[in-house]
């Protein structure tokens, strides 16, 4: 779920979980929630050439696509992490908003199961 690169809402990914939700529970299939993310305002407006109107942090918007996926018994994974020590330094700038997302959450998914 990348909802800045296809030019889609916030309140249109949070549909698309509870909705694939449902469909699971309907077709008693399960569904992955793999692979998400959502941009800072910086890199938004530096690689799309754009901002969007949202006044919620990105650890905001993932941690209620958890939520909401929890509450819909879907699985889900977390992208990426940030690697330090590489010799450009991080891979990625999110790793201080990556601990609550990952291990935040897993904890939660494993109070669950």
């Amino acid at each position: 779920m990348y909802p800045d690169w296809w030019t889609k809402t916030v309140q249109w990914s949070n549909q698309w979980i509870i909705d694939h939700g449902k469909a699971q529970k309907k077709l008693q299939k399960p569904v992955l929630f793999e692979e998400y993310g959502f941009l800072n305002p910086a890199d938004r407006l530096a690689w799309l050439n754009r901002t969007v109107a949202v006044n919620e942090t990105r650890v905001a918007v993932m941690s209620e696509w958890q939520k909401l996926s929890l509450k819909q018994g879907m699985s889900d994974m977390y992208w990426q992490q940030g690697v330090c020590g590489l010799s450009f330094g991080s891979s990625t700038n999110d790793t201080e908003e990556a601990k609550p997302l990952m291990y935040g959450h897993a904890e939660k998914v494993n109070a669950v199961t």
